[in-house]
């Protein structure tokens, strides 16, 4: 259906969808309106906004007595420069624009760049972090969601008509800048490994 959120749906297929992983990391520096990773996936919305996308979580009982460790985990992956890369590469991805009839494969594209860093958070989650995860999952759930709409909102409005002129110039651009995030991420992928070893 031509209309359907795909990033919203994603959310009802697993009971932590990818996108709560990186709302869950970046919590704590939200709700403070410090510049976290959704400050630079949306650039254009304001601390305070971001903020009321953690409306439930900031109103749970067990926030407050959970807050410290919530504020634990967020300073653990603030600044990490891979982490940036890759939410970087998200920001640039869900910010390109794309053929109207292309609207499918971008959408995958933008879901499987989440999925790489979801992947790339789930590895570093201690078991401590796991559990502060499923204490909070409903309200972090809640801020995925609007979160979610967003991305689904904000990709939908860069859809270009087939016919405009330059369709196919633009095209390929957007195929070049594509190939190029996905040799990225690989680079950064590939590093990552290597430094475990």
């Amino acid at each position: 259906m031509k209309n359907k959120k795909k990033i919203r749906e994603g959310i009802s297929e697993s009971a932590i969808s990818p996108l709560t992983y990186i709302v869950f990391v970046d919590s704590f520096n939200c709700i403070d309106r410090s510049r976290g990773y959704l400050k630079m996936l949306f650039p254009s919305e304001t601390p305070d906004t971001i903020r009321t996308w953690y409306k439930s979580l900031i109103n749970s009982p067990k926030y407050t007595s959970e807050k410290e460790k919530l504020q634990a985990v967020s300073s653990r992956f603030s600044n990490n420069p891979s982490l940036k890369a890759l939410i970087n590469s998200l920001q640039k991805l869900v910010s390109m624009s794309y053929i109207e009839t292309q609207k499918d494969s971008h959408e995958d594209d933008v879901q499987s760049m989440i999925q790489k860093i979801s992947n790339f958070v789930k590895r570093r989650l201690t078991d401590q972090d796991d559990t502060i995860l499923q204490n909070f999952l409903s309200e972090l759930n809640s801020a995925t969601e609007k979160i979610s709409d967003k991305l689904d909102d904000d990709i939908a409005k860069l859809a270009t008509p087939e016919n405009e002129s330059e369709t196919n110039s633009e095209s390929k651009i957007s195929e070049r800048v594509k190939n190029k995030l996905r040799k990225k991420i690989k680079e950064i992928v590939r590093t990552h490994l290597m430094t475990k070893r």
